[in-house]
């Protein structure tokens, strides 16, 4: 997975923490956590496919068949997505969305807060109807061109 675009650098609050925009785990991620939630049946079985062939020390995640369904299944019974415990990062939280159009996950979009400034447990409260909204309006001009 990679990232396309991000308000990290210009961002009013610095988190000071190095940007990975690419190669980013799909298991791991909040990002990739979250497009795998929302992709097809389709989608996530060669997503799934995929990784059980890589080398990637991340990727092998995917070879517990049972924890990746029961996380996915969490994902879409929370609405979002969070990291996993090889992407936590002291100093900040952050949840996910998938972005879906036409039946198939096209992207994922997140909100990264600084844990003193809000407790992990408060950013869905915060946040997450603005986020699905967006990605909504997201999904909606993807469709439009």
């Amino acid at each position: 997975m990679t990232i396309r675009a991000t308000t990290r650098l210009t961002a009013p609050i610095q988190l000071n923490e190095p940007v990975n925009t690419t190669g980013l785990s799909l298991i791991e991620s909040d990002f990739g956590r979250a497009f795998l939630a929302v992709a097809s049946d389709d989608q996530r079985r060669r997503i799934l496919a995929m990784l059980l062939r890589s080398n990637r020390p991340l990727d092998r995640e995917a070879h517990d068949i049972a924890a990746v369904d029961a996380m996915l299944q969490n994902v879409r019974t929370c609405g979002y997505a969070v990291r996993g415990r090889h992407y936590d990062v002291a100093r900040s939280s952050t949840i996910a969305v998938g972005i879906v159009v036409n039946g198939e996950a096209v992207g994922s979009l997140n909100v990264i807060c600084r844990r003193r400034a809000i407790p992990a447990t408060d950013i869905p409260l915060l946040f997450l109807k603005e986020l699905r909204q967006t990605a909504a309006e997201i999904a909606k001009e993807i469709t439009r061109t």
